[in-house]
């Protein structure tokens, strides 16, 4: 079994964690989120988020049975508040999440994010990308089968918001992107 590959950032100036690794780390045990096939548990990625977006700020990330990307969140919203988003977030994964790992398909990936907007508006979306793979036939080298010819993109967004600590659905939206 390998060792996880957590990636670590530090908070960017007026930005903070939502949780420490420590408490990632028991959040990931309690979900029972479904670990890869090599690895005891999900990686676990801190990152701070470059831009906000139509939706609000980026609180988390859930790529299934491979990582749990937490985002920094800025300094004006309380932590104890960027905490309630991030569980009812992965609250929402844990009702997604298969209990099996995905089978490993280098051109399908999916993903699951959580933003928060204003008024405890928590958006997920799911983005799920296709690469095109080159296919060779006879003489074809296979180190270039790795190149992609390109990759579409798909996202369903499902807006909720919070209430009592129990998210509910007002609409669901989708809108194809190409990448």
């Amino acid at each position: 079994m390998r060792s996880n590959e957590d990636r670590l950032a530090r908070p960017a100036k007026d930005r903070s964690f939502p949780v420490s690794l420590g408490d990632a780390v028991r959040l990931i045990k309690d979900c029972r989120f479904c670990a890869p096939r090599d690895r005891a548990r999900l990686d676990i990625v801190l990152q701070n988020p470059r831009l906000e977006n139509d939706l609000g700020w980026c609180v988390v990330g859930f790529y299934p049975a491979d990582a749990l990307v937490i985002c920094s969140v800025p300094i004006e919203y309380s932590r104890a508040r960027a905490k309630a988003v991030l569980l009812a977030a992965l609250q929402e994964f844990t009702a997604v999440s298969p209990n099996v790992p995905p089978p490993f398909d280098s051109r399908i990936e999916t993903s699951y994010w959580a933003y928060s907007g204003p008024l405890d508006r928590l958006s997920i979306v799911k983005r799920v990308r296709k690469a095109k793979h080159r296919t060779f036939r006879g003489g074809g080298r296979l180190l270039s089968n790795t190149s992609s010819l390109g990759s579409k993109s798909t996202e369903e967004t499902v807006v909720r918001v919070l209430e009592a600590g129990k998210p509910v659905v007002l609409s669901n939206a989708q809108s194809p992107r190409r990448g």
